[in-house]
This record gives C-alpha cells, sequence and structure tokens, in this order.
C-alpha cells in the first residue's frame, strides 16, 4: 500500500495476519522506519466498504483480471 503526501511516497507493510482485540480489528504496519498499529473499529469498516462499493472502485476491480490477461497474451 502506497501513501502520498507533500513529504513524498512511502510504502506501508502490513506485517503479519490482522488480529481482533475486544471491539477492534488491529494491524500489525510498518513505514519506513516507523512500526505501528492501526485500530480498525466498526465505524471504520462501514467507512472501508462504503467507498469500496462505489460505482468507481467496483468498475476498476472488475476491469483487473481482463487487464491481467490481456498483458499476459501480449508476452
Amino acid at each position: 500500500m502506497k501513501i502520498s503526501s507533500s513529504a513524498g511516497d512511502m510504502e506501508v507493510f502490513i506485517k503479519n495476519m490482522p488480529k481482533v482485540v475486544e471491539d477492534t480489528v488491529l494491524l500489525n504496519a510498518e513505514m519506513g522506519v516507523w512500526q505501528f498499529q492501526i485500530y480498525l473499529s466498526p465505524g471504520d469498516f462501514r467507512l472501508f466498504f462504503s467507498l469500496i462499493f462505489s460505482s468507481a472502485v467496483l468498475l476498476f476491480l472488475i476491469k483487473q483480471p481482463f487487464l491481467y490477461i490481456f498483458r499476459q497474451i501480449k508476452k
């Protein structure tokens, strides 16, 4: 996953499988030399799914297998 800002672009790596801690999902992540934890609440998932199920993102996801196939055929 890439994060872009005015300070530059950085890669974020999720280090292991998510864990459920009480009523949140815990992700251990790393960006450069920084290690941090991301806590996702049920409200975060509602926001995430509302973004994922937008028409632009769904069209992007539907196109990906076809783009992959056509790239393999061109090689």
